[in-house]
C-alpha cells in the first residue's frame, strides 16, 4: 500500500480464491454434463425400447393373421421407425394381404 492506495498489481490466477472457484466451476460443469449425458442415454434407451416393443407386436400380429413372415418382411419391420410401425399395426386390422400392409 502506498499513498493510502492498495497495490493491485498481482496475478489473480495465483490466488487461492481463484483456484478454488475455478476447481468448483469445473466440477459443477462436469456434473451438469454428466447429468445431461445420462438423461440423453435414458431417453434414447426408452426410444429404442418403444421401437423394439412395437416391432415385436407388429410381427406377432402379422404372423397371427398371415402365417410365417419372410426374412425380407422381418427386416423391413426391424428397420422401421415407431410411426411407421403404428401404421403397419393399424393396417393389420383391415388388410387382406401383406401387400396391403406394406404397400406405400
Amino acid at each position: 500500500m502506498t499513498d493510502g492506495r492498495l497495490d493491485l498489481d498481482f496475478d489473480m490466477k495465483q490466488t487461492r480464491f481463484y483456484r478454488d472457484a475455478f476447481r468448483e466451476g469445473r466440477i459443477e460443469g462436469y456434473e451438469q454434463g454428466l447429468e445431461r449425458g445420462i438423461l440423453r442415454g435414458m431417453l434414447r434407451g426408452m426410444e429404442i425400447g418403444e421401437i423394439n416393443g412395437k416391432s415385436a407386436l407388429v410381427s406377432h400380429l402379422l404372423e397371427l393373421r398371415f402365417g410365417q413372415l419372410t426374412k425380407d418382411i422381418r427386416q423391413r419391420i426391424k428397420e422401421s421407425d415407431a410411426k411407421t410401425l403404428m401404421i403397419y399395426a393399424q393396417r393389420v386390422l383391415d388388410a387382406q394381404s401383406l401387400d396391403e400392409i406394406f404397400g406405400d
